[in-house]
């Protein structure tokens, strides 16, 4: 449709059968909190959400209020908008096996998702209105099949590969991950892809438009360039946890390949071992459940009203070291907390001197599940970089005696403490920089 050329790439051969490899891995490896099993193993060729991590909506499209909150395994129709909160994460699962992994502060439209179980094939439109979204795609076997991503000033179109996109502040930005990626400027006055701009982002490269360039980019597409993705980027959780999850698709995939199985049999496989898999980390997430059900046919197995059996009760012992019955045992806390997250989806690349920037602190419990606690955490900022207005609110101010330089760095840092026991969990931001605002520059000049 926007006459991107796309280099042919030699697809896996694999089928829709494997539709929650991906979110599986990458909840394996983030920890998220859902873990109840969806009816998602069946030939249903529309796509389904999994929540990572609460809370993600579906908003009205004309005028983006909540109409309802997601629940794993629900489906995705064509035109849906996704909003996720600021400490929500989901997985969009493609028929296909293909993948898109949303972080906090996100809204995007799937704009296109049709896939053709006899042909195999798919065309995927996503459109993101603010926030972060990787796309891990199963390389599309059929010539006609696309996946695009598509912001107000960027679009991005891919067969095989892997990639981040994200657009905060009038910025898009486009992570190269696996093979390439062809990306061009657009127009956002049209919709339309400006003629010349198309590149190709490869690993470890990056792209950025900013919507303030465009008339000069208009005049001039070579200013669209590619660059190096930063060392400091480089080390962010949405690339790292991203390519990691990637890695464990990939790997799973070789192993089931390496062992001669083709065709119908490797899909079959596929399918078990994921299912197996997602088995087990449900029953490891909860172990109690899984211990006092009872042994025999009736393990697992649902009662007349729809509800597994009830473990049989166990009356209290003493214990004699510390005089504790064991009801008082089992009243202790199943889920402690682990570690404090702070994240902002605004693009902390370059803040500019009067910017709010908007950040969360999420409570990551272990159990996996995660708590929204910036309104309850203890807020500071560390260097002359500006000061906050209210909990998860920065107001980037450089201080006088470093403003004379133009820019400063520093970082968010929160702590939060535990009421129950006192102990304090600490989260910070990577460094980043605040530069002087234009028109204040100019004004100091003149």
């Amino acid at each position: 449709m926007f006459g991107l050329g796309i280099t042919k790439l030699f697809g896996l051969g694999i089928f829709a059968l494997i539709i929650i490899v991906g979110g599986g891995f990458y909840l394996l490896g983030n920890g998220g909190p859902d873990v109840s099993a969806p009816q998602i193993f069946g030939e249903s060729a529309k796509p389904w959400i999994q929540i990572i991590a609460p809370s993600v909506f579906h908003l009205d499209a004309a005028d983006q209020t909540r109409l309802r909150e997601f629940k794993t395994g629900d489906d995705v129709s064509p035109g849906t908008v996704i909003q996720t909160d600021g400490a929500a994460r989901a997985v969009l699962h493609l028929p296909d096996g293909s993948v898109a992994r949303v972080e906090p502060g996100t809204t995007f439209t799937v704009v296109e998702a049709l896939f053709d179980q006899q042909s195999e094939k798919l065309i995927v439109r996503i459109g993101i209105t603010v926030g972060r979204v990787w796309s891990k795609i199963i390389a599309l076997t059929t010539p006609d099949s696309l996946w695009e991503v598509k912001t107000s000033n960027a679009v991005a179109t891919v067969r095989g590969t892997a990639f981040g996109m994200g657009f905060s502040d009038g910025r898009s930005r486009v992570f190269g991950s696996e093979n390439q990626v062809a990306v061009a400027a657009v127009d956002p006055q049209t919709g339309s892809v400006i003629a010349g701009t198309e590149e190709r982002v490869a690993p470890k490269k990056l792209l950025e438009v900013d919507t303030k360039d465009i008339p000069a980019i208009k005049e001039n597409p070579d200013l669209v360039r590619v660059s190096d993705i930063p060392a400091v980027i480089a080390q962010e959780s949405f690339i790292t946890s991203n390519e990691a999850a990637d890695t464990r698709i990939d790997e799973r995939l070789r192993k089931i390949e390496e062992s001669g199985l083709t065709g119908k049999e490797l899909r079959d496989e596929f399918r078990e071992s994921v299912i197996e898999e997602f088995k087990e980390e449900r029953a490891r997430r909860e172990p109690q459940v899984e211990a006092e059900r009872p042994e025999g046919p009736d393990r697992g197995r649902k009662s007349e009203e729809g509800v597994a059996p009830a473990p049989a009760p166990r009356e209290p012992r003493n214990d004699a070291a510390t005089g504790r019955e064991e009801r008082e045992e089992r009243a202790a806390p199943s889920r402690q907390p682990a570690s404090l997250r702070v994240a902002s989806a605004n693009d902390l690349r370059g803040v500019v001197e009067g910017s709010a920037i908007i950040f969360t602190a999420t409570l990551m419990m272990s159990d996996g599940t995660a708590t929204d606690v910036t309104a309850d955490a203890n807020w500071q900022v560390v260097g002359k970089v500006g000061s906050m207005e209210r909990p998860g609110v920065f107001r980037a101010r450089l201080a006088p005696d470093v403003a004379e330089f133009g820019e400063s760095s520093g970082s968010i840092v929160a702590t939060w403490r535990d009421p129950a026991t006192g102990q304090a969990f600490l989260g910070k931001t990577n460094i980043f920089k605040v530069e002087a605002g234009v028109q204040e520059s100019l004004g100091q000049e003149g």
